[in-house]
């Protein structure tokens, strides 16, 4: 039977480490000036998936609609041929055409009684 060893409330919980290496007693001292860290820029993911699939990343980055998003989720699939991948990318194409008309709509209210 494996033990859980539980820090007694009495001792301090370790804090954070600067950039420095030192050992910090709360968050904001590790973090100068308040800082959080950086978002990633907005390229990175597409970079990121280009690193990893190579060509097909291209492809998919290329299509109208398809973000790094979608492009990953497509990517993942790992198809068999390259028709399979390209009739996904097309299909990923005509779902954004299809539903982008109604993105900036309000949501409309069905009539009960006409």
């Amino acid at each position: 039977m494996r033990e859980l060893q539980v820090t007694p409330p009495d001792r301090p919980r370790l804090g954070s480490v600067d950039r420095a290496g030192r050992l910090c007693e709360t968050d904001e001292e590790a973090r100068p000036h308040g800082r959080r860290a950086k978002a990633p820029h907005p390229f990175e993911a597409g970079r990121d998936l280009v690193a990893v699939y190579g060509k097909r990343a291209v492809y998919a980055n290329s299509v109208y609609g398809v973000g790094p998003t979608t492009a990953s989720k497509i990517l993942a699939r790992m198809q068999d041929t390259e028709k399979e991948f390209l009739n996904d990318l097309f299909e990923a194409k005509l779902k954004y055409v299809t539903t982008r008309p109604y993105w900036n709509e309000p949501q409309a209210k069905p009539k009960l009684y006409s």
